[in-house]
C-alpha cells in the first residue's frame, strides 16, 4: 500500500457521504453526535436563544446499560469442547493454556470495553498489533 492510499482512506472518513434522497452522511459528526446525546448534551449547547436552560430527557443511557448486561462476556464464559471422547485430556490441557493466554493478555478487560461501546455505538472495531496483542480502535 502506497502512503497516498492511506491518506485517501483517512480524508474520506472525514467527508460527507451523498446518500440517496439527497442528504448527506459524515461518520465523524454521527459519532461526535452519539457521544454529546449519551451524555445529555444538545449540539447547540445547554441553553436555548432566550438564555433558558434546556432540558434533556435522556432515554438512551438506561437502555444501554440494560443492553451492555445482555452482551457482557466474561472468560469464564470462552470454553472449550471436545470433538470426541479421546480428546478430554487434550481438551483440559488447551484449556488451561487459554486461561492463562487470557489474563496473560487482559482479555476480560478488552472483552468489557466491547460490551460498554457496542450498545451505545452498534459496533465495535478490535485491531491486532504486531506483537499479537488485540485492542479496540478509538
Amino acid at each position: 500500500m502506497s502512503d497516498n492510499y492511506s491518506r485517501d482512506n483517512i480524508a474520506a472518513f472525514y467527508r460527507d457521504l451523498q446518500m440517496p434522497g439527497g442528504y448527506a452522511w459524515n461518520h465523524v459528526k454521527t459519532l461526535k453526535k452519539i457521544d454529546l446525546y449519551y451524555n445529555s448534551k444538545f449540539e447547540s449547547g445547554d441553553y436555548d436563544s432566550q438564555g433558558f436552560k434546556k432540558h434533556f430527557y435522556n432515554v438512551t443511557k438506561p437502555a444501554c446499560d440494560v443492553a451492555t448486561k445482555f452482551v457482557d462476556l466474561d472468560t469464564k464464559d470462552i470454553l472449550l469442547v471436545p470433538e470426541s471422547v479421546d480428546s478430554d485430556h487434550a481438551t483440559w490441557l488447551m484449556q488451561k493454556d487459554l486461561r492463562h493466554w487470557l489474563k496473560e493478555n487482559r482479555f476480560g478487560n478488552l472483552l468489557n470495553d466491547i460490551a460498554y461501546d457496542y450498545p451505545k455505538y452498534g459496533h465495535v472495531v478490535i485491531k491486532q498489533d504486531a506483537k499479537g496483542k488485540y485492542s479496540k480502535v478509538s
